[in-house]
This record gives C-alpha cells, structure tokens and sequence, in this order.
C-alpha cells in the first residue's frame, strides 16, 4: 500500500505540476480515510463552511503541522504568481521533470489560458481551509467561478512538506479528505 501511495504521488506530482490531464478531473482520492472519522458539512461559503465544522474535526492537527503547509502553499503560490519555475522546483518533490520556460507546459501552467494561472493571479493572500489525510495535505485558497474549490495540494516526503501543485476539486472531495484544522 505504501508503493501504490509513493507511486500515485509521483503520478500526481506530475500532472499538477506540469498541468497535464488535470482540468476537469478531481483530486486524487483520499489516503487512509477510515468510515469512522467525520467530515464537515460539503457547503462551502455559508454559515456551515468547511472551514468552520461543527463535527470535532478541528485543531486535530498540530499547529506546527499547519503553519508549515500555511506557510509553503502561500510561498508555491507567490512563485506560481512570478511563474518562477526554479522557485516552485525547490519547493516541489525531486521526482518531477524540469520544465523550460519555452516548453508547452510553462504556457499551459502560467501563460494567458492557464485558469490556475488566473486563479492565482487573482488570489487574496487567505488560504480558507487545510485538511491533512496521511502524508497528504489540501490548502483551500480559491473558489473557481465554477463552484469547485481550488486547493494547492501538498505531500509529506522524508518529513518535510513539499509542493505537489494545484488542483480544482469539489467542496464534497475536500471534506472527503481527512481532518479539517482549524485556519484563523
């Protein structure tokens, strides 16, 4: 089980990262997800937000786990938002391929009809939510016109965070994942 979840991050790291195969498809499915834990209310934006449940999934997460993913997905973004490449290498695992910046996938991850580049372009700096499931971590920091929530979608390798990229999932998959921690 460990191999199929070290492969199926690899596999993921890529597509999100390189932006190929992503649109329209959800995030991956949820690791380690036992039918005994609870999940939040799926409506998003109103009085029953994912970000606020009222099902004990809060502060299950240690801060210091948080604030690490808190703090890489606003840094992935700001590089996203410069298209800077080596900077969103260096925060992503060893195993994903270069990308040149005269290659089809720095267009399709940053050029004028990447909707992630437009989703982060148009980002307010807040990051709504943060579910953790295993070595898997979802930060919520968008809502696309569409109604599917963006999230920047980040692994445990060797024990530290490391930036996987960014995908569009419904606010039902993203309560489907894991624990909510609580984001002041």
């Amino acid at each position: 089980m460990k191999q199929l979840k070290s492969m199926f991050g690899v596999c993921a790291t890529f597509l999100s990262i390189t932006g190929a195969g992503c649109d329209g498809v959800s995030a991956p499915p949820p690791l380690g997800r036992t039918p005994s834990q609870p999940v939040a209310d799926a409506t998003v934006g109103g009085p029953a937000d994912a970000s606020t449940p009222a099902d004990g999934t809060v502060n299950v997460v240690p801060s210091v786990e948080v604030d690490a993913v808190k703090a890489l997905t606003r840094d992935a973004l700001a590089a996203w938002k410069r298209a800077d490449v080596q900077g969103l290498m260096a925060l992503s695992p060893a195993a994903v391929a270069t990308i040149s910046s005269d290659g089809p996938r720095f267009a399709a991850m940053f050029g004028a009809d990447s909707w992630r580049a437009r989703v982060v372009a148009e980002w307010d700096g807040q990051i709504h939510a943060v579910r953790f499931d295993d070595t898997r971590a979802l930060a919520h920091f968008a809502t696309r016109s569409d109604g599917r929530l963006v999230l920047a979608d980040l692994a445990r390798e060797n024990g530290a965070w490391r930036f996987q990229g960014i995908v569009a999932a419904s606010a039902a998959s993203f309560v489907a994942t894991g624990a909510l921690a609580a984001t002041p």
